[in-house]
């Protein structure tokens, strides 16, 4: 293992906003007096993906997990699904590995698939996916046609919809005459969406009061029809993962509402979208604007949108965060925090990355960010704090970053890696070097502190993945040197013993208590959190979700604990996550799985 050396890079901030950062974002006030500058993390040796299995031709030299999901079931638990872009041409499969990446299994371990695309269906580059309640991926959209540039035609969008199935997962080989092969067997292959989408958003919605039809639910959000004039989509579809039928719903019901222009793009590049504790879904960019959505709550009915309210760029309205990150923040109800990312700047902006290098620099205003902004997003009215859902502004990062990833920890802290400020550059192939930004920074105690540097650049279309040994995988990107590392952050490095769960239930129900049974005498456990697994690609987590636990009884002396499941599915969607312990040291236990239904 190589443990980097750094120095610390930390910025102090107001009292107030330190006060906002341990009760707010943190949670309880006990998170705000923990040390945890013993150290800065660490990184594993930098790995490749081993590409023996693809057939498809030209097999590239390394793999892009521009798309990645933790599998939360089967027998390939743990493991990470991931996929990458195509060759460039109408595709007819679909390179995906599983990876089993973590401390203990480096590097990591790769099997190899293609999906057999249908007629005409092109790839699964630039989908949309989350989890459902029932643990199956679904993956909507994807690129049904590359950019010809002599053709002068773009990037079209598709309308397909898969759900992938963790428990059909077979090991790679050859198949049995006259069966599927083991690259198709877990797709299971749905109705098509109504619209053609590339870059739209996934979320798995909570319930309404009173039920809906909706309830629990997928709904599919914006996008875009592809590179081409006239395409943003403003609208959504409803996909109940039960019946497995979908809902369309018409595009007047749309942020801009019936009278909205089919060249307006609030929603076009995956909106991010956040379902909240009310059933209210809000939209935080990527555009200037914020939008909460009464799907399944009281009020006019579906379509019904409240807003806009304003997301600046350093201080600047009518702007957007292309490409930042937004996430909810641990240890708080409804407080959604969006950081990084730019400002748009037509002409600048690559997206193919097999066409030529896009024009240079058009304004001096077109540059990466380093700032913060959060929003109490059930709040009631316009205005800042408890009382209003309009953005605030929080501590700034060290570090101006755009196409960054935010990770979410089990002991509350937020972990942002990659990015980088060249808004002239953002492929490997344009012969301009990127200005990328290798040191990873984590948001602790109202501090954002950098960690040590990383090997490879990680920008466009890198992720960042929370793996249930509480490790982060950083892969992708295409400037990237390596296909992956591993970064272990300070609570694996400080050298605490971490406690162990002995035994936990694989099932819980809402509102109800549950023992839990620890080892390691001697440690004390601080709290409990479900996390559920992640589903990343193009910067931001579309799953990610901490929520702590109510402790009924908590006895270190004999490693015992009950803790109370969520309320309802509005403060903790239904299906699978990961349940940490984390000792009063910060230190979290190896994750047990568990189905929340």
């Amino acid at each position: 293992m190589r443990i980097a050396q750094s120095t610390t890079g930390s910025n102090g901030f107001a009292a107030t906003v330190i006060w906002f950062a341990c009760m707010v974002l943190l949670g309880p006030a006990i998170l705000c007096a923990q040390d945890q500058s013993c150290a800065y993390g660490a990184w594993l040796s930098p790995a490749n993906h081993n590409m023996s299995g693809f057939t498809s031709t030209p097999v590239p030299a390394t793999f892009n997990a521009v798309h990645v999901a933790l599998i939360p079931h089967g027998p390939y638990q743990g493991w990470v699904l991931a996929w990458d872009h195509g060759n460039g041409t109408v595709a007819t499969s679909q390179r995906w590995s599983l990876i089993n990446p973590s401390a203990t299994n480096w590097p990591p371990t790769c099997m190899n698939y293609e999906l057999a695309m249908p007629p005409g269906g092109g790839d699964l580059f630039c989908a949309g996916h989350a989890w459902t309640k029932e643990g199956l991926l679904m993956v909507v959209g994807g690129t049904s046609t590359w950019p010809d540039p002599a053709a002068g035609t773009g990037f079209l969008g598709e309308n397909l919809t898969y759900l992938f199935d963790p428990a059909l997962v077979v090991p790679p080989g050859p198949a049995p005459a006259g069966t599927m092969g083991p690259g198709d067997v877990p797709w299971v292959l749905q109705l098509p969406m109504a619209q053609r989408r590339w870059y739209p958003t996934v979320t798995l919605m909570g319930v309404g009061n009173p039920p809906s039809a909706d309830d629990n639910c997928m709904i599919v959000a914006g996008g875009t029809r592809g590179t081409v004039p006239g395409a943003p989509l403003n609208d959504y579809e409803v996909f109940d993962s039960t019946s497995r039928t979908w809902r369309t719903y018409v595009p007047s019901q749309s942020p801009r509402g019936p009278t909205f222009s089919v060249q307006s793009n609030t929603m076009d590049t995956y909106p991010r979208l956040f379902a909240l504790s009310s059933g209210d879904i809000l939209m935080a960019g990527e555009q200037c604007e914020s939008f909460r959505l009464k799907h399944l709550t009281t009020g006019p009915g579906p379509g019904s949108w409240t807003g806009p309210m304003g997301i600046s760029f350093n201080g600047q309205s009518d702007t957007q965060r292309l490409y930042g990150s937004a996430f909810l923040l641990p240890g708080a109800t409804d407080v959604v925090a969006i950081l990084g990312g730019r400002l748009y700047n037509p002409g600048t902006e690559q997206i193919d990355v097999n066409l030529p290098p896009p024009a240079p620099l058009q304004s001096a205003v077109d540059y990466a960010t380093a700032s913060v902004q959060y929003c109490f997003a059930s709040a009631a009215g316009p205005g800042l704090g408890p009382t209003g859902w309009n953005w605030a502004t929080g501590p700034p990062m060290s570090y101006a970053r755009y196409h960054c990833n935010a990770t979410i920890c089990p002991d509350g802290s937020v972990i942002v890696t990659g990015g980088h400020t060249d808004t002239n550059t953002v492929t490997s192939n344009t012969g301009t070097p990127m200005t990328s930004t290798f040191v990873p920074e984590r948001y602790w105690q109202g501090l954002w502190t950098s960690m040590p540097p990383g090997i490879s650049s990680r920008n466009y279309h890198a992720t960042a993945l929370l793996l249930a040994d509480a490790s982060i995988l950083v892969a992708g990107g295409e400037g990237r040197s390596h296909d992956y590392e591993l970064l272990l952050p300070p609570y694996l490095t400080c050298g605490q013993a971490r406690p162990t769960i002995i035994s936990a239930p694989t099932q819980i129900t809402y509102n109800t208590a549950y023992p839990l049974a620890f080892a390691n005498p001697g440690i004390k456990v601080r709290n409990a959190v479900l996390v559920r697994p992640g589903s990343v690609t193009h910067h931001t987590n579309y799953d990610q979700r901490h929520v702590d636990l109510a402790l009924n009884v908590l006895n270190n002396a004999t490693g015992q604990l009950a803790f109370v499941a969520p309320q309802t599915a509005n403060d903790a969607p239904r299906g699978w996550y990961m349940l940490f312990i984390v000792s009063t040291d910060g230190v979290p236990s190896v994750a047990s799985w568990v189905l929340l239904q």
